[in-house]
């Protein structure tokens, strides 16, 4: 669909976000998030979340601040 829409997207940093942790038990999220990145043959970063309780959102927003300062301080062109 990015292919479609704009191929240059492609290029550009994505992560997966696996939301709705809070449906699960604690003790499964790990592991079928684990199942799921693997099978989406998926090297990026990735996130388990949820929004309505807020888990994981902090350190999602944590790695993002990150992830700009890097893209901001980084010589034209690299990013």
């Amino acid at each position: 669909e990015l292919r479609k829409y704009d191929p240059a997207m492609l290029e550009k940093p994505r992560w997966l976000v696996l939301n709705k942790a809070d449906l699960l038990p604690p003790e499964d999220r790990e592991k079928l998030a684990k199942a799921i990145v693997k099978r989406l043959r998926w090297k990026a970063p990735w996130f388990v979340v949820s929004a309505a309780t807020g888990e994981g959102t902090r350190d999602i927003c944590l790695r993002a601040m990150a992830l700009l300062d890097e893209l901001r301080l980084a010589p034209a062109g690299d990013a």
